[in-house]
This record gives structure tokens, sequence and C-alpha cells, in this order.
């Protein structure tokens, strides 16, 4: 299997492992059980006369992988031609933090405030309107923000609760890597398992909370309206974490 491997690479192919200078701890992939010992058995490989494309080729030991190989990534520089389109994206307001009581209060006051401010004496309806309708796109970019579409609709909720967990097993997993300690092994794992807890419960939650919505949509007979949002709303929140761009490859 070497041999093979080995005559491939002869091939016009180049091991990109080696073409960058790192320190052992980020050239290592795979720990053997038994001796302890660090070996490099995952490569990055590419073709010879596409080998300027490659700008960095390093372990990431830091991911969490699920796996005992560590995570070897390769950064390559692409130029893509993109179709223009006569298309803008819209950007919309974080509608769901309105669900906190304390953010739609601060909402209601600044909107009362601004339409307070821009009324005049002599505004007719048109102008009435253009006053509200400023004041409640200003109020809204102060306080409640941009909608991030990285994050699905189940996240957003309990987003701040779960993000304090989620830094709390990033930091135990950076200082078991240091360490090399069972005692911080154990306390990574059980914060492993509690975050998995909760996004699990956080998820069933928001899951059967759409669920309820789309039924009682139903029974209402308001199936053009808040039952297919619902379902549009459960479809997006069951696939998952979406990157809006992808950069690194």
């Amino acid at each position: 299997m070497a041999s093979a491997w080995m005559s491939w690479c002869w091939n016009g192919m180049v091991v990109m492992n080696t073409m960058f200078e790192k320190r052992r701890i980020h050239q290592y992939t795979w720990q053997h059980p038994g001796s302890k010992e660090w070996h490099c058995i995952d490569y990055v490989l590419m073709r010879r006369d596409q080998r300027s494309y490659c700008c960095d080729v390093s372990v990431l030991r830091s991911a969490d992988c699920r796996t005992d190989h560590k995570l070897l990534r390769g950064q390559l520089k692409l130029s893509v031609i993109r179709k223009t389109r006569n298309q803008v994206s819209m950007k919309k307001f974080n509608v769901g933090a309105l669900k906190d009581e304390k953010v739609r209060d601060g909402f209601v006051e600044k909107v009362v405030e601004l339409v307070e401010e821009g009324l005049v004496d002599d505004c007719d309806g048109a102008g009435m309107w253009e006053v509200v309708k400023e004041s409640m796109v200003e109020a809204a970019e102060r306080t409640l923000g941009w909608e991030c579409r990285r994050q699905p609709d189940w996240f957003k909720e309990k987003g701040p609760s779960l993000k304090v967990i989620i830094e709390e097993r990033n930091w135990l997993f950076r200082r078991w890597l240091r360490s090399s300690n069972n005692e911080d092994r154990q306390r990574y794992v059980a914060k492993r398992r509690q975050v998995n807890k909760e996004v699990r419960k956080a998820k069933n939650d928001w899951m059967q909370e759409k669920a309820r919505e789309v039924e009682v949509g139903f029974m209402m007979g308001n199936s053009h309206g808040g039952m297919w949002k619902s379902l549009k709303e459960l479809q997006r929140g069951k696939s998952g974490l979406r990157p809006m761009t992808t950069r690194v490859i």
C-alpha cells in the first residue's frame, strides 16, 4: 500500500505537508494509543503544476472532530468566476429579539420617541406615514440589530445561554490539549456531554413549539399564513448551520 502510494506521488503529485515549515505539534495528525508517540499519517496531495494555489497546510489541534485524528487543514487561494445577477440582497432585522420583554419595551419606547420628534403640526397623512416608517426602521436598527443567517432558528432563542457553556467546553478542550492530564480530559468530556444535552433539548423544544403552531394554524384555517411560515421555519431549522460564504478549503 505504501509503495503504491509513493509511486502515485511520483506521477506529478506533491505532498503539501512538507512544503511549509511548522512546529512538530502542528505536523503530527495521529497518536499511537499504546506508545503515545505522534505520527503524521494524513496528507494533502496536489498536482505539481497547481501547488502554487496552496497557501498553508497545518494541523488544528484545538478542533474537536470526535476522532483520534487531528484536523489537517489546507488553505487554497482560488479565483472563482462568479456570475453577476441583478439581485439585491435584503438584510432582515432580528425580529426574534422582540420575544424578550425588555427588548420589546425598548423598541416601543424608541419608536414613540422618534415619532414625537419627527411629527410637525401641518403634516398630512402621507407625511405622517413617512415619519412612522422611518422611526420604526431607525428604532429597529438601534434596538434589534440585523439578523445573523449563520445560526439556525432554534439556536437564536437559546443562543446566549448555549454560547456560555460552548465557550466553557472549548476552553476545557484547549486546556486538556496543553496539559494532557486525565482529570482535565474528564472535565472536558463532562462539559461536552452537558453541551450536547442542552443543544438537543433546545432544538427539541423549538421544534415542538413550531409543530404546535402548525397544528393551531391548521385547526384555525390559517393555511395561507402562519402555518406555512412555521413549516418553512421547521425545514430551515432541521437543516442546521449554513455558512453564507466559504473562504477556506
